[in-house]
């Protein structure tokens, strides 16, 4: 059951990042649209591919090196 809590919260911590970092990548596209007509189609798109994994990538690096521990270090410090 603590396992399944510890999924449940995981997940439920990298879905309000993900939400929360994908709006401000999709808020802040236009302002990033001025310098990007300057670049090639390449760079731009690159640019345009690395803003939208952001909010993948710093989900996952928080949920993992943040929730799973502070979870598990309260989980044991209540068992005991």
């Amino acid at each position: 059951m603590f396992a399944a809590r510890c999924i449940g919260v995981s997940l439920a911590v990298f879905f309000l990042l993900y939400v929360l970092l994908s709006g401000a990548v999709s808020q802040g596209w236009p302002l990033l649209g001025r310098y990007t007509r300057r670049l090639t189609a390449r760079r731009s798109a690159t640019l345009l591919f690395v803003l939208r994994i952001l909010p993948l990538i710093l989900g996952g690096i928080v949920t993992i090196a943040f929730t799973v521990p502070s979870f598990f270090a309260t989980g044991t410090a209540l068992q005991r």
